[in-house]
């Protein structure tokens, strides 16, 4: 059984840039690292040192011509595409499990592409959240109309932009991937939650969207005798073991 590891939860204002951190401290010490992001989309989830190969993959054509910041792209499907062995120091994987039909076939494809002793960073939303339930079981028009007519994004929902639609499996919660992780050796480093209490910053947007926010969650927290969580999405830092241990 794997010993204990970090969990911390973190304000919002340190969250965004966590996976950016954790990137940049593990490639420092890397000669010539190849990375794969996996879900680029049109822009990459973390911007890397100057000194790394990075490879991004995406299913959106559309995305993935828009994004400048990869030196080789690939159309596919991480669940699907077949990535070769061993290939990656480091793999980041922001915000795209839940989009998955299938998360853990995407895991499997990952963790063989990455090579031994390489680090995996996953992030995605909590489903056990507020912010997850709702997410999981409003349809997706309902996701596209509050990005196009609230946060006034005129471009949500066409062909290469968010929202995408979204799935949000249990077999994508912290708690399953980490099952999945011990079953097939690996470490898990440290898991980090974001502190929910005010998702996305919804009181930049509108104080009346941010108040009802809060007394949803009050109303859940109540109702549900305490199951719901505010801690709204999920940072999982995983090592693939080397060789030699």
């Amino acid at each position: 059984m794997q010993k204990a590891y970090q969990v911390a939860t973190l304000p919002a204002t340190e969250w965004a840039r966590l996976p950016q951190h954790i990137a940049e401290e593990f490639l420092a010490s890397i000669e010539n690292p190849r990375v794969l992001d996996a879900g680029c989309g049109d822009r990459c989830s973390v911007t890397m040192p100057p000194h790394v190969f990075i490879v991004g993959l995406d299913n959106s054509p559309e995305a993935l011509e828009r994004n400048d910041r990869v030196h080789q792209k690939i159309l596919g499907d991480i669940q699907t595409y077949p990535l070769e062995a061993s290939q990656y120091d480091l793999i980041v994987c922001v915000d795209v499990l839940e989009h998955l039909p299938h998360p853990q076939q995407a895991l499997q494809n990952m963790w063989q592409a990455l090579k031994p002793g390489g680090l995996m960073i996953l992030r995605a939303p909590n489903l056990y959240s507020l912010k997850g339930l709702i997410t999981k079981f409003t349809p997706h028009w309902v996701h596209v109309a509050f990005r196009r007519y609230v946060l006034g994004n005129k471009n949500a929902g066409k062909p290469g932009y968010p929202p995408f639609k979204t799935y949000l499996r249990t077999s994508m919660t912290p708690g399953a991937v980490a099952r999945w992780t011990s079953q097939h050796g690996g470490v898990i480093r440290a898991l980090y939650f974001c502190d929910g209490s005010n998702p996305y910053n919804l009181k930049r947007y509108s104080k009346a969207l941010w108040m009802v926010w809060n007394a949803l969650l009050f109303l859940a927290r109540v109702l549900s005798f305490g199951r719901y969580c505010e801690r709204t999405d999920y940072t999982l830092v995983i090592e693939k073991r080397s060789r030699s241990d």
